[in-house]
């Protein structure tokens, strides 16, 4: 992910967040299991906002990451 600035992948186990991160470089990954808030973990790790996002599943934790965008998010 060079180049990408921050990279934050979001899954639902830790087994998948060590896969982000140890194998894809990710810079971050959040278990949205065991998160008591995921908009605050996003603001901790991304304080300047999120530009890009990518979802292929959508719901609760998509509305969180909309409400961290530093302008319109596009949504593939």
């Amino acid at each position: 992910m060079d180049g990408s600035g921050i990279v934050i992948g979001i899954c639902g186990t830790d087994e998948k967040c060590c896969w982000l991160t140890d194998e894809l470089g990710f810079d971050y990954a959040i278990n949205y299991k065991k998160s008591k808030n995921i908009r605050e973990e996003i603001k901790l790790k991304c304080p300047a906002g999120i530009d890009v996002y990518f979802d292929n599943v959508g719901g609760e934790i998509s509305n969180e990451v909309r409400l961290s965008a530093t302008y319109v998010i596009y949504e593939v």
